[in-house]
């Protein structure tokens, strides 16, 4: 037995250097749209292709019901300066208004982290957020298309933090699966033999 061995007695290995999973991008949340979300991870993390860190939080939509269980990931440069960001000032700008942010999302989790006066690590963090909900105010930030010129809807960033009893948008109707009709009793012909 191999660890390429597949379920159903084929091999992952094969000469083909092309592969999809299938399924597809969601659409960012509409831009200014309100969803209750619940934190599961928060640490600090790297850029891509650089040094500096910001803290991750992951959270998952509990409400309206159409978004509900959709993932959302948000950069806070809490610490180090957004490089993306080439004018200093902007990104001191920047550092101090997700500071602000971050102290919202403590103060809804019971405000450990306000009252350190050190850089929180990744234990820290994770221990005063993870579980913590509150309101988020979605943006939509842009990518530039296939075309490499076009600006496209790339996902979702954090705008705005308020308590959990804050109110949500109605969001999407839920997709919900056809209702069973149960058990329908067919009227048959008698005159099958089985």
């Amino acid at each position: 037995m191999s660890f390429w061995d597949l379920s159903d007695g084929s091999s992952a290995v094969s000469d083909s250097k092309e592969y999809s999973a299938g399924g597809g991008d969601f659409e960012p949340i509409p831009k200014g749209t309100s969803v209750l979300v619940m934190v599961e991870d928060a640490s600090w993390k790297a850029g891509y292709q650089v040094d500096e860190t910001f803290v991750n939080l992951k959270v998952r939509v509990l409400k309206p019901e159409g978004y509900a269980n959709r993932v959302l990931f948000f950069k806070l440069w809490v610490g180090d300066l957004d490089p993306g960001v080439k004018e200093q000032s902007k990104a001191i700008t920047k550092r101090d208004k997700h500071r602000r942010m971050l102290i919202a999302i403590d103060a809804n989790a019971k405000g450990k982290l306000a009252k350190l006066t050190s850089s929180p690590t990744d234990e820290q963090l994770g221990v005063a957020l993870t579980g913590a909900q509150f309101v988020a105010t979605l943006g939509v930030w842009d990518k530039t298309g296939d075309d490499g010129i076009t600006k496209v809807p790339g996902g979702n960033w954090l705008m705005a933090a308020k308590p959990k009893t804050a109110e949500v948008s109605p969001g999407p109707a839920p997709k919900v699966a056809p209702k069973s009709r149960g058990f329908v009793e067919d009227d048959l012909d008698d005159d099958v033999p089985w």
